[in-house]
């Protein structure tokens, strides 16, 4: 979206506009769902911290300022969401689904079965890999690594510095080669 676009949608929305609101959050819903999603680990709550969020987005849409971009301010809202629950649930995040990437494929025995089931495998030591990241650093890979953001936005989001950000991605991606690289040693030596 163009910042004169977001810009003009913004204005739309606060002269009570509701579908400028709907076109100015609708672009960033389904990632502000996967960032809930790896804060809580359940999909019930990220569905509330999406609510959530966009409630309070539309709410203290008037103390945007443009400091930085919507996006951005968004998750922001959207971490402070997810982590106030877990704060308030004083529980263990729960494990993602296996499917929870896209829906499951009706069809699964079209196509090449073995080729199926090696990327099943991989899914799951993927989100077994993930799942023991510490939340600090599973969040802050998330919005890099997955969601593509820079670490300049990445530290707005999480209120951190870029030093901290980058710290915590490189901790991250190694923590995460190490879990997976037994996985494709193994495949290495299947394969020879």
């Amino acid at each position: 979206m163009l910042k004169t676009d977001q810009d003009s949608l913004i204005q739309a929305t606060l002269a009570g506009d509701p579908q400028a609101f709907q076109a100015l959050i609708e672009p960033h819903a389904p990632g502000v769902y996967g960032l809930a999603l790896q804060i809580t680990r359940s999909p019930v709550e990220a569905e509330e911290v999406l609510q959530d969020a966009m409630l309070t987005a539309y709410a203290k849409l008037n103390t945007f300022r443009g400091a930085s971009s919507f996006k951005t301010w968004l998750y922001r809202i959207a971490t402070n969401a997810a982590l106030m629950r877990l704060r308030k649930a004083k529980r263990a995040p729960e494990s993602l689904p296996e499917n929870w990437e896209k829906p499951a494929d009706p069809r699964p025995w079209t196509g090449d079965p073995e080729a199926w089931f090696a990327r099943e495998e991989f899914r799951q030591i993927l989100n077994e890999a993930l799942d023991s990241l510490p939340e600090i650093y599973r969040t802050t890979f998330w919005l890099r690594d997955v969601e593509g953001l820079g670490n300049q936005e990445v530290a707005e989001i999480m209120g951190l510095s870029l030093p901290a950000v980058k710290s915590r991605i490189l901790r991250a991606r190694l923590h995460l080669r190490d879990q997976l690289a037994p996985y494709f040693e193994e495949r290495l030596r299947d394969a020879s």
